[in-house]
């Protein structure tokens, strides 16, 4: 919160004829912008300590015994003389509680040190004074457990960490307090089940994790316990098949997947069990083809590609079979004559493309040019 000293330079203002004297710190050259105030004795800071914000108002104050800060230090908001922090001191070093503060005066975190180092429980509020979090450390690292909530005080997760890791199962609920989900962990690492629910405890998916990577089955359901998904990962990546439901127990999609990549084609599935869509791949997971088709199984539209960019024309259909738009691609941009067409195959528009940009319009109606 504080600003770095650009410039330091020291002025002693002798207060007695005794070795006591007055130390000021600036921020700049001119000395205008006071940094810091503070008495000196024999060399030594001795008194009240006061660090300024650069823009002059009082940043910090506190107590300095032989050099050292001892006892309560206390910081201050920028332009203000509200409290953002109290904290206490032993021989330089961070000792015992210290608090936080809103803007409002209401705290936002109390914690303890031991031996310069955050030690016991630390609580973090909201402004509304609810509990925002609770977790327990030592010798400055979360240890044990550890808790989240909501603006009204409910539990949301529970955690535990091991040496600042996070280390066993991971809670988290929703609002109404119903476990949401329980994940695994193992130093730092996702590790073992990953479980989630619906609220009325039903299982919404499972899936297990590696060395912090899916691996091995992954299943989801529906509300109503139907599958929705299954497939299989493999070295951190998708492989083999992989199938998704309808709510109704249809097939709505099957794809083949090799370290990660699709393999071959994918198809999609209408709840009805009609074919929706069918998506083509080359040998190396590239896009080339794209159909789709309307619920009644007429031709919705067609994408070709060329090493996974549109290539060629994009055809979309009304459902009455004729055509509703032509769409030129080279490399990935639109190059050549788009047209639009009514359901009677009247031609609307044609717009006139080159590397992705328009050049003109054409009416045929008014047999007039827009050039852009």
């Amino acid at each position: 919160m504080f600003k770095k000293t650009i410039f330091a330079f020291l002025c002693f203002i002798t207060l007695e004829a005794s070795a006591q004297k007055l130390v000021r710190t600036f921020y700049d050259e001119q000395k205008l912008k006071i940094r810091e105030v503070y008495p000196e004795v024999n060399g030594v800071g001795q008194g009240e300590y006061k660090l300024y914000y650069e823009e002059g108002s009082l940043a910090v104050v506190g107590q300095l015994e032989s050099g050292m800060k001892e006892g309560v230090f206390v910081d201050f908001f920028p332009g203000t003389k509200d409290t953002l922090r109290v904290i206490s001191y032993s021989q330089n070093n961070r000792e015992g509680p210290s608090k936080t503060y809103y803007p409002s005066g209401t705290v936002s975190q109390e914690l303890s040190f031991r031996d310069n180092l955050i030690d016991g429980e630390v609580i973090t509020y909201f402004e509304n004074g609810k509990i925002r979090q609770r977790t327990f450390f030592e010798r400055n690292l979360p240890q044990g457990l550890s808790y989240d909530y909501d603006t009204l005080g409910n539990l949301l997760e529970k955690s535990n960490f091991d040496r600042g890791l996070l280390d066993g199962t991971k809670e988290q609920y929703y609002q109404g307090g119903e476990l949401m989900a329980k994940i695994s962990y193992e130093k730092g690492k996702l590790e073992g089940e990953h479980l989630q629910y619906y609220p009325d405890g039903s299982l919404k998916s499972k899936f297990k994790h590696k060395n912090g990577y899916q691996e091995g089955e992954t299943v989801s359901y529906f509300p109503n316990g139907q599958l929705a998904r299954i497939g299989k990962y493999k070295n951190r990546e998708a492989d083999g098949i992989f199938k998704s439901y309808h709510e109704n127990g249809k097939l709505a999609e099957q794809a083949l997947y090799k370290r990660g990549m699709p393999v071959g084609t994918i198809q999609s599935f209408y709840e009805s069990g009609a074919k929706r869509e069918i998506v083509k791949h080359d040998s190396s997971g590239k896009l080339t083809q794209i159909t789709a088709y309307y619920e009644t199984g007429e031709l919705q539209q067609e994408i070709f590609y060329l090493n996974g960019q549109e290539e060629g024309e994009t055809i979309r259909y009304f459902q009455n079979g004729q055509v509703q738009e032509i769409i030129p691609y080279h490399k990935g941009r639109m190059e050549g004559t788009y047209k639009l067409f009514d359901e009677t195959g009247k031609l609307l528009t044609e717009r006139f493309f080159h590397e992705g940009k328009e050049l003109s319009t054409r009416n045929p109606e008014k047999e007039e040019i827009i050039h852009k």
